[in-house]
């Protein structure tokens, strides 16, 4: 399914009213009836006009939401995870990371930043492009990305190499990897 976003200003007494509208795919049950997001912003400031037309932008480049392939429950006895398909696992539902069965503590854009390149296994990003899929925006500075990317492969252990430096370019997970995603 395609994301479209439309936006319409709203009057308020705010400088700036926006309404952004996401149409998202259905979940659930009734995979019929689409979702929509409707999100209304009431930026103030002296950007208050340019920061709402970034935001409008950023959220214009997110991934919609896909229908993902279902996958086998972990089976979880005392804190470790039985008979894991990988070495790595990343669990959406519990948003953890287990090393070997043994449950690794991630910071949430750590977390977020190893899931986005386990979606995308062997493709190169930038700093800036990571940045903006996992933090959501540019402003933080691009160390921010190296800094982050250290901690990951330093809480993946003896997994860590397989997120590897782009020299000159940015970051990849390398495939085949030994690191699985569960929904």
């Amino acid at each position: 399914m395609t994301t479209t976003l439309l936006t319409e200003p709203t009057p308020a007494a705010s400088p700036v009213s926006t309404t952004i509208t996401l149409p998202v795919a259905a979940l659930g049950d009734d995979a019929t009836q689409p979702l929509t997001v409707t999100l209304t912003l009431q930026l103030t400031g002296p950007d208050a006009a340019h920061a709402a037309t970034r935001l409008v932008h950023a959220l214009a480049d997110v991934e919609p939401l896909r229908d993902l392939p279902e996958l086998p429950a972990l089976a979880i006895h005392d804190g470790e995870l039985v008979s894991p398909s990988a070495p790595v696992v990343i669990d959406l539902v519990s948003r953890s990371i287990l090393v070997r069965g043994r449950a690794i503590r991630f910071t949430r854009r750590e977390f977020d930043l190893l899931h986005f390149l386990a979606r995308h296994p062997g493709a190169a990003f930038t700093r800036l492009q990571l940045m903006r899929a996992v933090w959501g925006h540019e402003f933080s500075g691009e160390r921010t990305v190296d800094v982050h990317v250290r901690r990951v492969r330093a809480k993946l252990g003896e997994h860590g190499g397989a997120l590897t430096t782009v020299h000159g370019f940015g970051y990849r997970l390398e495939t085949p990897n030994g690191i699985a995603v569960h929904r």
